[in-house]
Order: structure tokens, then sequence, then C-alpha cells
């Protein structure tokens, strides 16, 4: 609060000041008092009141400046209740108090959010866990069913168990850093497994795969990269086009280990390519070639990659191809 704003809000007791002393001055010039003598009085009682509010005005522009310098230099704003405590002034310290007092509703409030979401979660784990046991067993009937449509009831049972991991990995990407298991682990057995798990979409898809690379030891964490690569695999799935082809291979360089999951489908239209990873995006793509498009596998995969600290990258032509790569420090 600066020196103008002193003025401005004790205007009301400066007009009632000056009409007292008008009224002094008539008492005491009836009284007989020279009016140079008032008029000397008047003065200096302006100057007395006038230099108290320039002091009020300065001491209360400088701790607003020195609240505003400590309120930027604070990383959690809402501590700031704190520095106003300290200072003696009643005002200050009623605006203190009331702010301790949305403090401490804010913080009750997100508590509650909190345990609300903890216990949401857990029940989709426990959800996932209990869903898994009859998916299993259903996968097992189907593989002992002896019926032309096999592979399209496998290729379904498929899809529902990576919509189900897809849903637990969704409700531990919050907390994805308690959930990692960082340790060398060989790219070959990660690509090996997530086409394992992927056999009866790319079999009932006619999907073409080149897979041909010797081992490539990293440090990360082998369930993640797994499930990322199931998304990439799918996507390729989802995405093709007549005659499909799914390579994965590896390059290498000085400082990087990329693993690339590239495919001959529909691509990505240069425009979307900034946004795939986006939540919810699903692009032209999602809009012509799969209308159940959610955008959250490639969203998830971001989520993940960034956790584990690999760059996940994309080149693609429409029409052509799309290159996902996966890179790897070494």
């Amino acid at each position: 609060m600066n020196v103008r704003e002193v003025f401005a809000r004790h205007a009301f007791f400066l007009i009632l000041m000056f009409l007292w002393m008008l009224l002094c001055d008539g008492v005491l010039y009836g009284m007989g008092i020279a009016w140079e003598v008032l008029a000397f009085l008047n003065v200096m009682s302006g100057c007395m009141v006038c230099t108290y509010i320039i002091k009020v005005g300065r001491q209360r522009s400088k701790r607003k400046k020195e609240i505003e310098r400590i309120a930027q230099t604070l990383d959690q704003k809402y501590l700031l209740q704190e520095v106003l405590g300290h200072d003696k002034d009643p005002q200050e310290q009623f605006y203190a108090y009331l702010l301790r007092l949305g403090n401490k509703s804010m913080l009750e409030k997100i508590s509650e959010v909190k345990r609300e979401r903890l216990q949401y979660q857990e029940y989709v784990e426990q959800w996932v866990h209990e869903i898994k046991t009859p998916i299993a067993a259903l996968k097992l009937q189907c593989e002992n069913v002896q019926h032309k449509r096999k592979r399209d009831m496998l290729q379904q049972v498929e899809r529902v168990e990576h919509y189900v991991e897809q849903a637990l990995f969704y409700a531990r990407s919050e907390n994805v850093e308690k959930d990692l298991r960082i340790q060398y682990c060989d790219l070959y057995d990660c690509c090996s497994e997530a086409l394992l798990q992927c056999k009866y979409l790319c079999t009932s898809a006619f999907l073409q795969i080149h897979f041909a690379f010797t081992s490539a030891i990293v440090a990360t964490d082998e369930k993640w990269v797994i499930f990322i690569l199931n998304q990439l695999i799918e996507n390729a799935v989802k995405y093709r086009k007549e005659k499909a082809h799914l390579y994965l291979y590896i390059t290498h360089d000085a400082s990087y280990v990329t693993l690339h999951v590239q495919d001959n489908g529909a691509g990505i239209p240069m425009q979307d390519q900034t946004r795939i990873f986006e939540k919810g995006f699903t692009g032209e793509n999602g809009r012509k070639h799969n209308q159940h498009a959610t955008g959250i596998g490639l969203y998830l995969c971001k989520r993940l990659c960034d956790a584990l600290q690999i760059e996940i990258m994309v080149r693609s032509k429409e029409g052509v191809f799309t290159d996902m790569q996966l890179r790897f420090h070494k």
C-alpha cells in the first residue's frame, strides 16, 4: 500500500479532522485567539498528520514489497501465512489468520480427494487381478476348442487382455516410480515376449513380422517396456493396410541403443505428429480408420518412457510408414 492509497483510505477521517479544526478555530477565534496563532496551529497539526500518514504508507509499501519478494521465492505458496503472522500489525495478523483457515480447509479437501483416488486405484488394481483369472480360463478353453473361428475368438480374448493391462497401467501411472524395477535386460527378450502376447492379433491381421536382431542389453524395467511394445504393435495392427508388414530392429550410436517398431500402414499426418502423445488425442487416423480409438495408448507410452528415461520419437509419412523409436541410454 503506497502513500496515495493510505490518503485515499483515510479520506473520510481527514475530512472529519478538517471539519473539526474549522469548528475549533471558530471557537478559539471567538475567545479572542489571533488568527495568526490559529493558522500556525493548523499548519503544524496538518504537517504532523501528513507526516504520520506518509510514514505509515511507506512502511506498508515496504512491507508489501517484502511479502511479494518472499512469495516469489517460496516453492510452497501456501506457507505465506506463516510469513504474514510474524508482523505486529493487527490487520495483517487478521489476514494471516484468514489465510490459515483457508489453507486448513484446502489441505483437508486435498487429503480427502487423495484418499478417494487411492481407494479407486486400489479397487482398479484388485479388479484387474481378479478379472485376469476368468480371462486366462477363457483363453485356455478357446485353445482347446476346435472351431473354425477359434483364431477370431482368441484374438478378441487377447484384445480384452490388453485393455485390462492398459487399465492397470493407467491406474498406476500416477505413481509409476514406486513400481519400477530397473535392471539389465535384453531387448531381444522384450520383443519376443511382446510378440508372443500379441500373436493372435498379428496372425488374424495377416501381419508379416520381420524380427531379426541379436541381443541388446539395456538398463530398464522389462515389464514396462513389454507393455509399451504391446501398445505400439497393437497400433500397427489397428492402422494396417493390405500386405501389412511389421519390422523390429535395433540401431546403435555412441550414446544410444534405439529400438525401432516400424510398419507400412496408414502413417501419421504431419500436423498430428506433434500431438500423438497427448491424452485423448486420436487425430485424423482415429477418425478415418478406427472410430473406437481412445488416444490413451500412446499417452501411456509417453508417461512410462518419461519415467524410465527412454526417449520415444516418431518418424512417419502419411500412407507409407510409421517408425516408432525407443531410445535407451547406453
